[in-house]
């Protein structure tokens, strides 16, 4: 490598896995997907590892009265159906929010319950909405 500082030219030979470097400083880096920033991370972080970040529980997608469990600020729902009732995963601390149409009036019911509660006399086929608070 050939490299002119000034009016000189210095020429530099590389052997590969014998080089050392000092910090490169830039503001992105393309790597052949386009330009990228960088940012410092305090964990390696591959497409393939199985990541769990703090503060993060994205909804879990339900559509049955099989709540499953869910982490603290994690989010789920379920639909009642014909035993009307359905029951919080075990654990934890929940906020529920029914929604349930009986007779064509849309009713609203809403609470704080144990994980493992059961949430009885509810009409067929309302939606339960869950967040996890504790």
């Amino acid at each position: 490598m050939l490299i002119k500082s000034g009016t000189s030219w210095t020429k530099y030979r590389f052997e590969q896995h014998k080089q050392s470097f000092g910090a490169i400083k830039v503001t992105s880096l393309d790597t052949g997907q386009g330009a990228n920033e960088l940012y410092a991370m305090n964990q390696n972080l591959r497409t393939t590892d199985n990541v769990s970040f703090a503060n993060i529980n994205p909804p879990i997608d339900n559509n049955d009265n099989g709540l499953p469990g869910i982490g603290k600020g994690g989010f789920t729902y379920g639909i009642v159906f014909a035993n009307n009732t359905i029951t919080l995963p075990t654990g934890g601390t929940y906020i529920t929010i029914v929604i349930t149409d009986e007779g064509g009036v849309n009713r609203l019911i809403s609470g704080r319950f144990s994980g493992g509660t059961e949430l009885n006399n509810q009409s067929v086929n309302s939606i339960v909405y869950v967040w996890r608070i504790a």
